[in-house]
Parts: C-alpha cells; structure tokens; sequence
C-alpha cells in the first residue's frame, strides 16, 4: 500500500507541480511536514537510537501525511471514477487534465500579451 501511495503522490506532482505535499499538509490538514536535509539520513542510521528514533518519526509521517491528504481530499476516487466513466486508464485522465490546465495557462498568458500566439 505505502509503494501504491507513493506511485500516486509522485504521479501527482508529475502531473501538477504546485501541488507541494508541504502546502497541502498545512492547507488541509494544518500539520506540517518534518523537514531534514537528505545529507544526514546515513548519518542518523548509523548515529544512537536516538537518532534513528527521529529517522523513523520523519521517515513515517512523510509516508503519512500523503495518505491523510487522499484520505481528507478523497481524492483518488473521485479520480478514478471520472476516468472509468470515460473509460480510459487514469494515467491518461491525469495527462489530459494536466494537458487543459496548461493551456489555459498558456491562453491567459497569450491574452497577457507576455508572449505572442
């Protein structure tokens, strides 16, 4: 399940890059993500338990806190229901909303007059 999760949370940030799992966390849930510099992940296995004690603490709400956010936003069914009754794989639903949200951008951009169409 937490291999399940994850394939979906990096498939969200593929397809919707705003949507940081920090801003979400505080947005919907008010909790904020533990934040550790990668760099001393080796460094805390290998140090006293003490250490490893704050490694699991990070390394369990980091897989936590993106189930919480499909759980509050019920966000992998409503997905998933869309895209059955459109009868396509959800990868490509995913790819074809992102797909509109792109261009609209880009139409905005255009009637902006930041770049020429």
């Amino acid at each position: 399940m937490v291999v399940y999760c994850w394939t979906l949370w990096s498939t969200l940030f593929e397809y919707f890059p705003p949507a940081r799992s920090n801003y979400l966390s505080e947005k919907y849930l008010n909790q904020k993500k533990e934040g550790m510099d990668m760099d001393k992940i080796p460094i805390l296995q290998e140090g006293s338990s003490e250490d490893r004690k704050q490694l699991a603490v990070y390394c369990s709400k980091d897989a936590y806190l993106p189930q919480q956010l499909l759980d509050k936003l019920d966000g992998l069914t409503n997905e998933v229901r869309r895209a059955q009754q459109l009868c396509m794989p959800w990868n490509i639903f995913l790819w074809r909303a992102a797909e509109k949200d792109r261009n609209r951008s880009l139409q905005k951009i255009v009637k902006q007059g930041r770049i020429l169409g």
